[in-house]
């Protein structure tokens, strides 16, 4: 009975042991695809995003916050490529995700920045546009109204 008790234990151990040294590799490892895949999605996505900055930035929208956060998910998806080169496909896909969910939203802000900077643009020169209509206006109004009171003044008439 003992030699059972003790053939149990020794079975135990081994099966704790196998499943402990490579439970966490096997269940929960990056495979080399997914990093592979990882990374691709993390590189079209900053691609994507760049080219949003760079078209709101043409407009004249102030890109300066959404250039920092696209530094930022750049890093990361640098480590991510360094994690997969040396061959590290959990960090490799951990940092592929880190840098896509900086870029959550980004391209819609970009949009939105790029509608606000046009929308300021038309309002500045409808502004400056309807300024200078008005100003000549005034001009040439002011300009009879002075004419017609030197005139007045002058006494002229049709014959002086």
């Amino acid at each position: 009975m003992v030699f059972h008790v003790k053939l149990v234990l020794v079975f135990v151990a081994l099966v704790l042991l196998a499943f402990s040294s490579c439970g966490g590799f096997c269940v929960f490892g990056a495979s080399e695809g997914e990093a592979v895949a990882a990374v691709a999605v993390a590189g079209e996505r900053i691609v994507l995003c760049y080219d949003a900055v760079a078209e709101a930035d043409d407009v004249g929208a102030n890109v300066t916050a959404l250039l920092a956060r696209l530094g930022e998910a750049g890093e990361l998806f640098s480590r991510a490529e360094l994690s997969y080169g040396r061959g590290d496909f959990d960090s490799a896909v951990d940092f592929a995700g880190q840098s896509e969910s900086k870029l959550d939203g980004f391209v819609a802000e970009a949009d939105a920045l790029a509608g606000k900077a046009v929308q300021e643009y038309y309002w500045d020169l409808v502004v400056t546009f309807g300024g200078s209509v008005v100003g000549v206006v005034v001009v040439v109004c002011g300009g009879f109204v002075v004419w017609h009171f030197f005139k007045k003044r002058r006494g002229g008439g049709a014959g002086a």
